[in-house]
């Protein structure tokens, strides 16, 4: 495993340059391509994860690396390493195919934090803190309708499950959140599944994120305000 590791760790570094716009595609899949040597993870990449856009783990996974890269990679995350939240991206549905296997779809969650654990063992970075960020989908639920209280509770739980202060884990939380949703588009390379949630992917400095479509906007600004650091 150490090879696996030294390779890994390589490809990272090259991830983590600030000249994002000499990134190709080529890089992320090269390093998913590293990710899949490792023996728990084998073949699980080829996989389908039960969308009806037909991707399979590694397009779907490729594409919120891709959005990742495009919109928060060059913007430094206060007191949060990039490589490990980088992993956690790269394995945030991985138990996902085995969950459909099992025929319940709700044990995605259940089965990625399995795999992880079993992976992280081998990295040269710790990933507890991040894990939870897999632990549900809060704030796609919300969009969805779920009580903002409920939300809220659930955020905070999970927040709870890491190190980070509360408002830091949001910010991750929402960065993980528009990552992926980012992935459902046309901007990511894919079908216009998620199009409707984003204002033409144009990126709200002072806030650190995307501009969400208007209604969407105004949802996620009463659950972001319960989440802001108080000066």
């Amino acid at each position: 495993m150490q090879r696996w590791r030294d390779e890994l760790v390589g490809k990272l570094q090259v991830l983590n340059t600030q000249n994002i716009q000499i990134l190709s595609d080529d890089h992320l899949n090269q390093f998913i391509s590293i990710m899949e040597n490792h023996p728990v993870l084998k073949g699980i990449y080829s996989e389908s994860v039960g969308l009806w856009e037909g991707y399979s783990l590694r397009r779907h996974t490729l594409m919120v690396l891709k959005q990742y890269m495009k919109y928060f990679g060059s913007r430094n995350l206060p007191q949060i390493d990039k490589e490990p939240f980088f992993i956690i991206l790269a394995l945030h549905d991985i138990g996902k195919p085995l969950a459909i296997s099992k025929g319940d779809k709700n044990l995605q969650h259940f089965y990625t934090k399995k795999i992880i654990k079993d992976v992280m063992v081998h990295l040269p970075f710790d990933l507890k803190n991040y894990i939870s960020l897999v632990d549900g989908d809060p704030i796609g639920e919300y969009f969805k309708g779920r009580d903002i209280d409920e939300t809220i509770d659930q955020i905070g739980k999970m927040s709870k499950a890491s190190s980070f202060e509360k408002h830091l884990f949001f910010e991750l939380l929402m960065t993980y959140y528009q990552s992926d949703a980012g992935s459902y588009t046309k901007d990511a390379g894919g079908e216009p599944s998620l199009e409707f949630l984003f204002r033409n992917f144009e990126f709200n400095e002072s806030k650190k994120r995307l501009w969400f479509a208007p209604y969407y906007e105004n949802l996620f600004e009463k659950l972001e305000k319960n989440f802001i650091l108080k000066k």
